[in-house]
């Protein structure tokens, strides 16, 4: 996987973590601010012959919540997340993260 597919695994791990956050009730302006970035980035960094939403439906599959959570506080710190938001992502990693012990 090229450094490249890496990017776009961590930008649509980080969309699908906040569609996981409905304790956050402003998620879709942020939702919003995610896909605006991702199509921003898309447009400047193309991948040729690369089905995008394959991509992102694998990862949405594979990536487990807690990565997505991960990947939402990565982004969140390029897209500066409002605090109370990456409160919130680290308390549910946290509570994710309980539920397996």
């Amino acid at each position: 996987m090229s450094e490249l597919e890496k990017k776009y695994r961590t930008l649509f791990g980080a969309y699908f973590g906040i569609t996981l956050m409905d304790e956050y009730p402003l998620k879709e302006y942020i939702l919003d601010d995610i896909k605006k970035y991702i199509d921003s980035y898309i447009y400047t960094f193309p991948l040729e012959n690369f089905d995008y939403q394959e991509f992102k439906s694998i990862v949405d599959k594979e990536e487990s919540d807690i990565v997505k959570l991960q990947d939402a506080l990565r982004v969140g710190n390029e897209l500066n997340f409002p605090i109370e938001l990456i409160h919130l992502i680290k308390k549910k990693i946290r509570d994710i993260r309980d539920e397996y012990r």
